[in-house]
């Protein structure tokens, strides 16, 4: 096979192809439509971005509701605790009562002491 001769140096000078990035992908109406490869890439990324944002905005949401939930709960648990508290609170004050009421029957009825020496 024979060799080809060498060309002439033409005085343009070398282009570093490995140095050049590809450009960024154009906006749909700038991109020849002849290009298939090209549109397929550029409607794939939108699709991506597209769907990236929905699961953002849901996860949004997801965590706006499970703060909302969380803040019903504490208030639940705060008012069921109020309420405990309380209906403790009443069953000790008629505890209470209820020995006062005893011991001033004893003293009365057992004992013989009056209500002006008991109170």
């Amino acid at each position: 096979m024979p060799l080809l001769p060498l060309l002439p140096e033409s005085g343009i000078p070398r282009i570093d192809i490995q140095t050049k990035r590809m450009p960024m992908s154009p906006s749909a109406e700038t991109m020849a439509l002849s290009n298939v490869r090209q549109m397929e890439a550029y409607n794939y990324s939108k699709a991506m971005g597209v769907a990236f944002e929905q699961s953002r905005i849901n996860n949004s949401i997801r965590e706006a509701r499970l703060k909302a939930k969380a803040r019903a709960t504490e208030r639940y648990l705060k008012a069921t605790n109020n309420a405990y508290r309380k209906n403790t609170r009443a069953a000790q004050r008629v505890t209470i009562q209820n020995r006062n009421r005893f011991t001033k029957h004893i003293a009365r009825n057992y004992l013989g002491m009056g209500r002006d020496l008991y109170n």
